[in-house]
């Protein structure tokens, strides 16, 4: 079904009253030059697909001020990296200056609900606790990893190196990490040969039966996992390497030198990939400094039972057939109670049940959770857990509760908190929807209130060309398809099966689904990568239909009320924009170099 969902301003207001608030009035622009200056012109490389030679403003120039708080170069980069993408405006100079005029809006809202009066709530002052907590456990690895992780040039020249030549490799998969330490010690030890352990172990990996990966270049692969393979001599073994479905052993089987790249334009992201590499050791010897004394115990039957549960949240998915994706997995896994009271880890001031560590787990924002699917990384998660209180009482002893940066983001985000409590006592509960908007909004809008097209088919999976034409050719002449699935479970082929779908949901084969086929007919496709082939027969097509009143009233009075709330949102900001001068120079926005000043130092 198609919805109607928050309108951009309310939502942008919502997520960081930032992003999606529409252009209004009470903002004069100024084509005032900035503050401060652009360097000399000299080029610079290229800058959002535009060559730099030295237009670019330096972080401190100013692009506005609204009443006593002013808005610079700085402040517009991050912001807009920390928006919501989703309703951000595009990064064209029209999308700019409304992403400006937003900021100063936030402005007007912030200096007014500061100065309201309002007092936090209870909960708002829990909220604030956490996130102050929050702040200072992040604060205290930036301060004490990400700040003092250095990488020498002797060490970007060392990785460099491993441009110069190609590995070719072995794969094994192992569901165990006990199993896979067990056959790596007989590899090395030579008590077991590679293709025994691959006729084994190689089966349920990407590679052919004997686990062979081909020729792989260091740059194919992330910087974490290179770095452990590259170094290995031929017919040498890896470490075991943990991987989001399971753990890993890696064979290099042959090496053959190659023309690297050119330093220099590899030399940025060297250091930055061995800048995070070091950050995270840093973290892991602090995470192991915060669990010194605690005496944690893990234990592992219940982490390997809880583990199994879950799934990997990020993965790109291959449907064999041409078509590639990034699947995002917000799915929980459902526990019986009896199972969330299971004892996860247990130390000095109490322990972790299945139940505690699933509940922190469902707060985090979905896009935000961790993979948990293995016992390591669960391990991981629970130790974050553990560990927080003690984070929070390292940073405080670093003195970091006084930090400025601290101090402006707490400061921050209380006035964020006064802002969505002003917004929602002033305007939002001012909104009332009638019946007559609601069924009116109906009438005017039908087609905002129809399914999604559906399909219902079958996949018929057979091994080779000319087994799939048979059953096309049997399909076509009219066997019923039912017939020949019963056929195939009868035989004992799970591949082969009922499937249905709505257009809005992933799904394989899409264009010939939706678009070309029709129901009663067949399609051939494949060869996919492990030379399968796949016969598609559409059983049934809905097009859509709509939905009437009553399905859909809910919908509507949440569509209609959001849009009364953006239009009294913005009525309610022109009016408070009058107490405050403000000048905005919405004609130097191109001139800002739009990239994450997260990245800056690489």
């Amino acid at each position: 079904m198609r919805r109607i969902g928050l309108t951009a301003g309310v939502c942008g207001l919502l997520l960081s009253i930032v992003p999606g608030i529409l252009p209004g009035p009470g903002f004069a622009a100024s084509p005032a030059a900035a503050t401060a200056t652009a360097p000399p012109a000299r080029s610079r490389g290229t800058i959002n697909g535009v060559r730099d030679v030295g237009q670019f403003l330096p972080d401190s120039s100013v692009l506005g001020r609204v009443g006593g708080r002013v808005i610079r170069v700085y402040d517009f980069r991050d912001g807009w990296f920390n928006s919501d993408p989703t309703v951000r405006p595009k990064a064209d100079s029209l999308g700019r200056a409304e992403f400006l005029r937003s900021m100063a809006k936030k402005e007007v809202l912030g200096q007014t609900a500061v100065h309201s009066g309002y007092e936090l709530s209870f909960e708002e002052r829990a909220e604030l606790r956490g996130y102050r907590n929050t702040i200072l456990s992040n604060l205290l690895f930036v301060r004490t990893i990400e700040d003092s992780s250095a990488v020498s040039e002797d060490s970007l020249r060392h990785v460099y190196g491993y441009y110069g030549y190609d590995l070719k490799l072995r794969l094994l998969y192992f569901p165990d990490r006990a199993e896979a330490e067990a056959i790596r010690l007989k590899l090395i030890r030579g008590t077991m040969t590679w293709s025994a352990a691959a006729a084994k172990y190689a089966a349920h990996t990407d590679s052919s039966a004997s686990g062979d990966l081909g020729w792989r270049k260091f740059e194919s692969f992330p910087p974490e996992l290179g770095l452990q393979i590259w170094p290995l001599k031929p017919g040498e073994v890896s470490p075991i390497i943990l991987g989001a479905n399971g753990y890993h052993l890696v064979q290099a089987a042959e090496r053959r030198p190659r023309i690297a790249p050119a330093y220099e334009g590899l030399r940025s992201l060297l250091r930055m990939s061995l800048h995070g590499l070091e950050a995270d050791t840093r973290r892991a010897k602090m995470m192991d400094e915060a669990k010194r004394g605690l005496d944690v115990v893990y234990d592992s039957t219940n982490i390997r039972y809880a583990s199994s549960f879950f799934h990997q949240t990020r993965q790109m998915v291959n449907d064999g057939f041409g078509g590639t994706s990034l699947s995002i997995d917000t799915v929980l896994p459902e526990f019986e109670p009896s199972d969330t009271s299971r004892t996860l880890v247990t130390w000095k001031y109490g322990r972790l049940s299945l139940g505690e560590l699933y509940k922190t787990y469902s707060d985090l924002q979905a896009l935000t959770r961790p993979s948990i699917n293995t016992p390591e990384l669960l391990m991981d998660y629970a130790d974050a857990v553990i560990v927080e209180p003690q984070l929070l009482e390292i940073a405080i002893a670093h003195g970091l509760e006084q930090d400025s940066t601290a101090k402006a983001l707490i400061e921050r985000k209380r006035e964020e908190i006064l802002v969505t409590r002003m917004v929602e006592d002033s305007v939002f509960t001012h909104v009332y929807v009638t019946k007559q908007e609601r069924e009116s909004y109906y009438r005017q809008h039908p087609n905002d209130f129809v399914t999604y097209p559906y399909v219902r088919y079958a996949v018929v999976v057979r091994n080779s060309r000319a087994a799939a034409d048979s059953v096309k050719r049997r399909l076509d002449a009219g066997v019923a398809v039912e017939t020949v699935l019963r056929e195939d479970s009868l035989a004992g082929e799970m591949r082969s099966g009922f499937k249905e779908a709505h257009s809005n949901e992933p799904v394989d084969f899409r264009k010939q689904l939706f678009e070309e086929m029709r129901p009663g007919n067949s399609a051939v496709l494949g060869p996919d990568k492990t030379k399968a082939f796949a016969v598609l027969h559409l059983i049934a097509f809905d097009p859509g239909h709509p939905l009437k009143y009553a399905e859909v009233e809910g919908m509507i009075d949440e569509s209609v009320r959001n849009m009364k709330s953006e239009k009294a949102l913005e009525t309610f900001i022109a009016r408070l924009s009058k107490r405050y001068r403000a000048e905005l120079h919405p004609d130097l926005v191109m001139r800002i170099r739009l990239t994450d000043p997260a990245s800056d130092n690489f």
